[in-house]
C-alpha cells in the first residue's frame, strides 16, 4: 500500500494513495473531501473539554486522532476492524506523538463500545461509517455517560434526502420524498433517527451542531439520561406537509394528505426533527475554537448555523417558486432576501446551498407574495 502524508489542522497523517473517488474497496478508507467536516467536529466538540474519547470507526485515525493533537484530552481509543487500518493508526500516532493518549484497537465497533473498559464512561463518541450509521448508534449511545457528546456522519444521503424512499424507511423508519428542501429533510431525518434510538433506552438528544455538506449529513449533540427528558425530546418530531403544485408548506397531522389551498394531495414527509437543528451559543463557542485553531472555513460555516438559528424548518427554492408561479422573469436572491426583511421577517441563504435557495420565518403564503411583487413588478 503507497501512502502519502497529509496535515489537516495541527495534525499529520499518512494515508493510502489512491486514485479517483476514495472507495470502501480501498486498502484503508480515507476521504480527503471530508476535511472540512473533521474541521467541523473538532471545533464542535471542543467547547465540551472531553477527556474520554472512542472513535471506534477510525479508518486512519483521522478524526480520533486530531482531537487528540488538537484539542488535548485524556484518553482517545482508536479501533478500526481492518488490520491494514490499525497499522497506519498506529505509525500516526507515532507520527504525532500522541501514544501517551491514544490507546489502538482492532475489534468490531459494536464490540469495542460494548465491552471496552470505558464503556459507560466516555465523553465523546465519533460515528464516521461509510454509508449509514445504523448499525452502529445503539452501543454508541449506550457508551456514553451521562450528558456525553457523540458525532454522527450519515453518507447515504440519497435515501435520508427521499431519492430512495424505501431504503429510507427500511434503514432510518422515517416517509420521505425527494422535495425542493431536501436538504432540510436529511437532516432532520437523521436527527429523528437518532432522537427515536436514544429514546428506547430512556435517553434524550439533544442537537448541538447539524449541517448539510458535501453530500453527507453530520449531527453533533449531547445525551442525557431520563426518561421524562426522552419523551420530550420525541414531541419534538413531528411531520410535515408539502404540496407539489401550489408549494403549500407546513407541519401537519399524520393522515393529512390533501393541500387546504389548492386540493392536491401533500407529500407528507417524517417523523423529522421540527426544531432548530443548532444551539446558537454553542454553535458560537465552536466558531471560537475553529478561530483558535485556525480552521477558518469552519468557523465561517459554524457563524453561518449559529444565524439559521429560529427559522422554519424548511426552505425555498426561489428557481421551482419562480417557475410554479409563472412568473416572467426570476428575482435575484438578494432582491428576494431584501423583499423579505422589509416586510420584518427574517431571511438568508442556507449553509447548504450555493443556489438560490431562501430560508426564512416567512410562511409560503407570504413568500408567494414578495416573489410575485418582485417577478412581476420589473415587467
Amino acid at each position: 500500500m503507497r501512502v502519502e502524508t497529509v496535515r489537516e489542522g495541527r495534525t499529520l497523517l499518512k494515508v493510502p494513495r489512491v486514485r479517483g473517488q476514495p472507495s470502501s474497496r480501498d486498502p484503508v478508507f480515507y476521504n480527503p473531501r471530508m476535511r472540512l467536516s473533521r474541521d467541523l467536529t473538532v471545533a464542535s466538540v471542543g467547547p465540551a473539554n472531553p477527556r474520554l474519547v472512542c472513535d471506534p470507526l477510525a479508518g486512519v485515525g483521522a478524526r480520533g486522532l486530531r482531537i487528540a493533537v488538537e484539542l488535548d484530552p485524556d484518553t482517545v481509543v482508536l479501533n478500526d476492524i481492518n488490520e491494514r487500518a490499525v497499522e497506519l493508526i498506529e505509525e500516526n500516532v507515532r507520527l504525532n506523538g500522541v501514544e501517551d493518549v491514544c490507546r489502538v484497537e482492532n475489534r468490531d465497533a459494536n464490540a469495542l463500545m460494548c465491552e471496552d473498559e470505558l464503556a459507560g464512561a466516555f465523553d465523546y463518541v465519533d460515528l464516521d461509517p461509510f454509508g449509514p450509521p445504523v448499525p452502529f448508534l445503539d452501543a454508541a449511545v449506550r457508551t456514553l455517560r451521562n450528558r456525553g457528546l457523540i458525532g454522527v456522519s450519515a453518507t447515504d444521503v440519497s435515501a435520508l434526502a427521499g431519492r430512495y424512499p424505501r431504503a429510507a424507511r427500511r434503514k432510518y423508519w422515517v416517509e420521505v420524498e425527494r422535495v425542493e428542501f431536501y436538504q432540510e429533510v436529511a437532516i432532520r431525518a437523521l436527527l429523528s433517527y437518532v432522537v427515536r434510538t436514544c429514546a428506547k433506552y430512556d435517553l434524550a438528544f439533544e442537537p448541538l451542531v447539524a449541517f448539510f455538506q458535501r453530500h453527507h449529513v453530520r449531527v453533533v449533540g449531547r445525551v442525557r439520561r431520563g426518561a421524562r427528558r426522552a419523551d420530550r425530546a420525541l414531541r419534538r418530531l413531528g411531520h410535515v406537509g408539502h404540496c407539489r403544485k401550489c408549494g403549500f408548506t407546513a407541519v401537519v397531522e399524520p393522515g393529512e394528505d390533501e393541500c387546504p389551498e389548492c386540493g392536491e394531495g401533500l407529500t407528507v414527509l417524517g417523523p423529522l426533527w421540527l426544531e432548530d437543528f443548532v444551539d446558537r451559543a454553542w454553535a458560537r463557542r465552536a466558531a471560537e475554537v475553529a478561530g483558535r485553531l485556525g480552521l477558518e472555513r469552519a468557523r465561517e460555516l459554524l457563524e453561518r448555523l449559529a444565524e439559521e438559528v429560529g427559522l422554519l424548518p424548511w426552505s425555498y427554492d426561489v428557481h421551482r417558486w419562480a417557475s410554479r408561479l409563472g412568473l416572467p422573469r426570476v428575482p435575484r436572491l438578494k432582491d428576494v432576501l431584501e423583499g423579505l426583511r422589509e416586510r420584518g421577517r427574517r431571511a438568508l441563504r442556507p449553509h447548504y446551498s450555493r443556489r438560490s435557495v431562501v430560508k426564512t420565518d416567512a410562511d409560503p403564503g407570504e413568500f408567494r407574495e414578495v416573489l410575485r411583487e418582485l417577478g412581476e413588478g420589473a415587467c
